[in-house]
């Protein structure tokens, strides 16, 4: 199952330009599925940020924060299936 932005608390994404990279954290609002890993696929010019939700088990927590290295010739970052844009290029 792939978690959506609709079903997370707290979502933050924290712009660090100086390291080209972004800051993804929040909860998972599933009350028995923990994140077990993030994948990212490149299309064009956009990221898509996927994670992956398990049942809860004692090293999935429905927290998570991640660090995802933006390249150069990436204009957006998309959450999900859904594909919910949470970054643009300025």
């Amino acid at each position: 199952m792939i978690l959506e932005l609709k079903d997370v608390q707290n979502f933050q994404v924290v712009d660090k330009r100086e390291t080209s990279e972004l800051q993804i954290s929040g909860l998972a609002f599933h009350s028995a599925l923990g994140v077990k890993k993030m994948t990212i696929e490149k299309q064009d010019h956009d990221l898509i940020i996927k994670l992956h939700l398990v049942l809860a088990r004692e090293k999935c927590s429905p927290r998570f924060d991640y660090i995802v290295a933006v390249p150069v010739g990436a204009d957006r970052v998309l959450f999900g299936k859904d594909r919910n844009a949470i970054w643009k290029r300025r």
